[in-house]
C-alpha cells in the first residue's frame, strides 16, 4: 500500500514499509487461574478448545495451541491434576517451584530451568508447588503431540544456556539439537546487549524477560516482557529472554 502527502507546492508521494507484525502484551489480558495460580492466557486456539474465547486471545502457532505467562501466590499450588494427550512446556522464570507427580517427583525448579512433560500413550498427574513466601513464576505452552511424542512418555528438565540459543521442543528428527521430534520447533533466545539473531520464515516470539528489540522490513518495534509478537523473517536483538515459535513445514 502507498501513502501520500501534501507538501505546500506539489503532492509528493512518500513510500513507508507496512509493518506486519502483530503484537500482544499481557497487560492487555485479564487475569485468571485457578487454586493458587494466577495466570495471563495470551494464547488459547478456537480450533482445539471452542470458539468461546476472549476477543484479544490469539489462535495456536503450529502444534503449540495454549500459552500463558503465570504466577503462584505465596505457598500456592495448582493441586494434583491430571493430563493425557498433551506435552507440556514449562519455563520457570521467577521463585522456586516444587514438582510433586507421576513424574520426576520432588523435582525442584528456578529461574533458569524449563520442564517439559509428555503425556505418551498414557497419561499423568502432577501437583506444582510455589516453595517460597513470595509469588514464583512461569511461562507455560500446551502442544498437540507428534507421531514421535505420542509414543513416549517423558519428563525432561533443560537448562539454558548464559547466552546463545537453547532448543527445548520439536525440531526434525535427524536434527542433533532435537530432543523430541516434532514439525513445530521451540527454542529460547539469550540475548546480552551485542547479540543479534535473524529469524527465517513465519515466527512467533514471546518475551518473558528483558526488553527485545524486533525488525522486518526495516522497520523495528520495541517488545517490552510480556508480549507476543507474530512475523516473518524478523531481526531480534536486545538485552532478554525470547521464546521463539517456528514451523519447520509451511502449508
Amino acid at each position: 500500500m502507498k501513502q501520500y502527502r501534501f507538501s505546500p507546492d506539489s503532492l509528493t508521494q512518500t513510500v513507508k514499509p507496512i509493518c506486519k507484525m502483530r503484537t500482544l502484551n499481557y497487560s492487555s489480558v485479564d487475569i485468571s487461574g485457578f487454586a493458587g495460580i494466577r495466570e495471563r492466557v495470551l494464547v488459547r486456539d478456537r480450533g482445539h478448545f471452542g470458539h468461546s474465547q476472549v476477543d484479544e486471545v490469539r489462535d495456536g502457532f503450529g502444534a503449540c495451541v495454549y500459552l500463558a505467562h503465570a504466577y503462584f501466590t505465596p505457598g500456592g499450588s495448582t493441586g494434583l491434576h491430571h493430563h493425557q494427550d498433551v506435552d507440556i512446556v514449562s519455563i520457570f522464570t521467577r521463585g522456586e517451584v516444587v514438582h510433586k507427580g507421576t513424574l520426576g517427583d520432588g523435582d525442584r525448579f528456578t529461574p533458569g530451568q524449563v520442564l517439559v512433560q509428555c503425556s505418551g500413550p498414557k497419561s499423568f498427574s502432577h501437583n506444582e508447588i510455589n516453595a517460597l513466601r513470595d509469588i514464583s513464576g512461569m511461562v507455560q505452552l500446551w502442544c498437540v503431540p507428534s507421531s514421535d511424542s505420542a509414543r513416549q512418555q517423558k519428563h525432561e528438565v533443560v537448562t539454558l544456556p548464559e547466552s546463545g540459543l537453547q532448543r527445548i521442543y520439536g525440531g526434525a528428527a535427524n536434527d542433533p539439537l532435537t530432543r523430541i521430534a516434532s514439525d513445530t520447533q521451540l527454542d529460547i533466545a539469550v540475548l546480552t546487549g551485542d547479540s543479534l539473531l535473524e529469524i527465517k520464515g513465519p515466527s512467533r516470539l514471546y518475551v518473558f524477560d528483558g526488553e527485545a528489540r524486533v525488525s522486518e522490513d526495516r522497520q523495528q518495534i520495541t517488545l517490552p516482557r510480556g508480549t507476543l509478537c507474530d512475523g516473518e523473517d524478523l531481526t531480534l536483538e536486545g538485552e532478554c529472554n525470547v521464546l521463539i515459535q517456528r514451523r519447520l513445514y509451511q502449508s
